[in-house]
């Protein structure tokens, strides 16, 4: 059961490598026109969309840890609380604008709703968790998302403790007194409880194909 299981959840993260289904809408064929010009094959755009995509996801990673890591030494948790509220999504749009890309933290356990997962990013984080309960390496990952759009996702683990500061158990790693800004500004949270090694989220970064081949 367990093998059928773990089976079943490898599909869902490798099922990018299927051909594409059979359609008439107009982007796909132009998708195929232009690949046809440039002989480029399913490998080649799945390769230039996973470094693509692990370029952005790190580099989005740098800039809102050391922003964090800033506010924190400037003014402790409950300031980089605040400045995450703020700040968090106006450089998320950032990276999307300068990139060309949609990006999203997406999560089980939300602190924003706005990085409350979507159907398909849901099984995979399920599928992310189910890696860690096996004690499975986790890596980036490809999917197919419709016919235009790559999905590029890369889990999102508690390595720092200073993540717990935030995240972790209330009353042993997170403040009560921070906890009560955090409810303030979030009144529907549930990214707490955490421990060193948890799945915190995913990069959830969607990428137009016809870009890629353009690029290629």
């Amino acid at each position: 059961m367990r093998l059928l299981i773990f089976i079943f959840l490898s599909l869902i993260l490798f099922s990018c490598y299927d051909k594409p289904a059979n359609t008439s809408d107009e982007s796909f064929k132009e998708e195929m026109k232009e690949r046809e010009i440039k002989k480029v094959s399913d490998g080649a755009i799945i390769e230039a969309a996973m470094q693509r995509g692990n370029i952005i996801a790190d580099s989005a990673q740098k800039l809102l840890g050391s922003s964090l890591k800033k506010a924190i030494a400037e003014g402790g948790v409950q300031n980089a609380v605040k400045y995450c509220n703020l700040a968090a999504y106006p450089i998320m749009d950032s990276i999307e604008s300068h990139f060309g890309v949609e990006v999203k933290r997406a999560s089980l356990k939300v602190r924003n709703p706005e990085d409350n997962p979507d159907e398909l990013e849901k099984q995979l984080l399920e599928a992310y968790q189910y890696q860690i309960d096996i004690d499975d390496k986790l890596s980036a990952n490809i999917q197919r998302d419709g016919e235009e759009y790559l999905l590029y996702t890369k889990p999102i683990t508690i390595e720092n403790a200073l993540c717990l500061k935030c995240h972790g158990e209330v009353g042993k790693y997170l403040k009560e007194e921070d906890y009560q800004l955090i409810k303030t500004l979030y009144p529907h949270d549930n990214a707490v409880g955490h421990q060193m090694g948890d799945l915190r989220g995913m990069w959830s970064i969607r990428i137009s194909k016809k870009e890629i081949i353009k690029n290629l």
